[in-house]
């Protein structure tokens, strides 16, 4: 059982797709993001991505923590992203 999570787990590689279009999220910041990043997100967070596909912006908010939750508890022991 404990194989096959961790098998599960580093080939779901979470955090490192969109939700919407399934494509690669690279690194970027918000001086590159400039007016794209609403004022009160721009002042708590300091990691963003954008979606290679269409460009929609990711960042560590609630909805991360309620998925690394979800995630710790389906693969204990992995802090995801």
């Amino acid at each position: 059982m404990g194989t096959t999570i961790l098998r599960f787990y580093a080939e779901l590689a979470p955090f490192g797709r969109c939700t919407v279009c399934n494509a690669p999220l690279e690194p970027t910041s918000v001086e590159v993001l400039g007016d794209a990043v609403p004022p009160g997100v721009r002042l708590r967070q300091e990691a963003f991505w954008r979606c290679t596909g269409f460009g929609h912006i990711y960042w560590k908010g609630s909805h991360w923590r309620a998925m690394q939750r979800h995630i710790a508890q389906l693969c204990p022991g992995h802090v995801a992203g």
